[in-house]
C-alpha cells in the first residue's frame, strides 16, 4: 500500500487515486551491518579477480579475513538508481535524502549486510556488525567487529540489548537511546547513527573512493 521510489508524497496521491486513506508511516531506509573500513579489516590474501562483491562471494571471499563483511567493491551503489550510495574507505555509505527504501542494495549484497529499517530520531543506535564468531576471531579480522563480550547487555538499563550468536542485538522497542551501550562497546560496533551521519541531510564527499583492487 505505499510507494517506496515515490515517497510519502506519491504514496499520499495513489491513495486518492484509489480512494483509500493510506496511513502514514515512518520511512525506510538502508543500513550498513559492517562497519570496518579497508584499514580496518584484514586480508588474508590480494584477490586480483573480478571487481564486483557478487565475484568474490563465488569464490569463497576473495581473501576477505572476516567471513560476513564488506567486500567493498560496490555492488549496492551500482544497483542503486537513486543515487543515494557511494563508496567510501571500502564501505558503502548510505545518503539517505536520496534513500527511497527501494531495497535494490539489499538484493545486490551477496552477504545479505544491508537492511531496510525505520530511521527517525528514537532509533539512532546501530550495531554496525553482522559477525558471529567468538571474540578473538572476530578480533583478528576486523578491528571494528562485536567481539561478544555483553558489556552493552551489562550496562543497559532498559534491558533493550541482549547477545544472540556472539553479536549484541538491540530491542528497539525497548531502547530508550541512552547512548550506554555505544559508549561503553570495545571495538565502537555500537554507533550512534545521529553522530556517525547526519540522517537527515548528509554530505556526500566530491570525491568518494572506489579502489579497484583490495590489497
Amino acid at each position: 500500500q505505499t510507494c517506496p521510489a515515490g515517497g510519502e508524497e506519491v504514496t499520499s496521491q495513489v491513495g486518492e487515486i484509489l480512494g483509500v486513506e493510506i496511513e502514514g508511516a515512518l520511512s525506510q531506509y538502508a543500513r550498513v551491518r559492517c562497519g570496518g573500513t579497508f584499514s580496518e579489516r584484514k586480508q588474508d590474501a590480494n584477490y586480483q579477480g573480478i571487481q564486483t562483491c557478487q565475484a568474490a562471494h563465488l569464490i569463497g571471499g576473495a581473501g576477505l579475513a572476516c567471513f560476513y563483511g564488506c567486500f567493498g567493491f560496490g555492488d549496492c551503489k551500482d544497483a542503486c538508481p537513486f543515487d543515494a550510495i557511494y563508496m567510501e574507505e571500502g564501505l558503502p555509505r548510505i545518503d539517505v535524502v536520496n534513500c527511497t527504501g527501494c531495497g535494490n542494495c539489499v538484493t545486490a549484497c551477496p552477504r545479505d549486510l544491508i537492511s531496510l529499517a525505520p530511521i527517525d530520531d528514537d532509533q539512532d543506535h546501530f550495531v554496525s556488525c553482522s559477525n558471529l564468531d567468538r571474540g578473538k576471531e572476530a578480533r583478528r579480522v576486523c578491528k571494528k567487529a562485536c567481539i561478544g563480550c555483553g558489556l552493552c547487555v551489562k550496562v543497559c538499563p532498559y534491558d533493550a540489548v541482549e547477545m544472540e550468536n556472539n553479536l549484541a542485538k538491540i530491542d528497539h522497542r525497548n531502547c530508550q537511546e541512552c547512548g550506554l551501550c555505544a559508549t561503553k562497546c570495545p571495538t565502537d560496533a555500537i554507533i550512534d547513527l545521529g553522530a556517525y551521519q547526519n540522517w537527515k541531510k548528509i554530505k556526500k564527499p566530491k570525491e568518494p573512493t572506489s579502489p579497484t583492487t583490495i590489497s
